[in-house]
């Protein structure tokens, strides 16, 4: 008998990708923070304006992967991976309204940050 691979459950699946991701995430927030100190010293630039940057950087490029990985976890097996994780047919039902309520809202704060962004730089 051949044996077959165990396929991972899609909560686990996804949980380890999660936690793959996160390790990132530190080494990232890092690297901005150092940038920004950079910046601030080379240009002189007024701190709340450089902060205002930073932050609208720091959404696009770590927050928002994260919360829309999240967001179509929820869509796509009704699965997410928090306290609330309700079971059958109508639980999931109303965690995938909740992720595509999480897709929308932060793609709309995304687009909100990069103009504000654009705008102060």
């Amino acid at each position: 008998m051949k044996n077959k691979k165990t396929k991972l459950a899609p909560e686990r699946k996804f949980k380890e990708l999660i936690k793959r991701f996160e390790k990132y995430f530190l080494a990232w927030f890092i690297i901005l923070l150092i940038l920004v100190a950079i910046n601030l010293i080379i240009k002189g630039v007024d701190i709340i304006f450089s902060l205002l940057a930073f932050w609208a950087i720091l959404g696009i490029i770590l927050i928002y992967p994260y919360i829309v990985l999240r967001g179509f976890l929820a869509l796509k097996y009704g699965v997410m991976i928090m306290r609330f994780n309700p079971q059958g047919i109508e639980g999931k039902v109303i965690v995938r309204i909740i992720g595509l309520f999480i897709i929308l809202i932060s793609t709309y704060v995304i687009v909100q940050l990069i103009k504000l962004a654009i705008f102060w730089i």
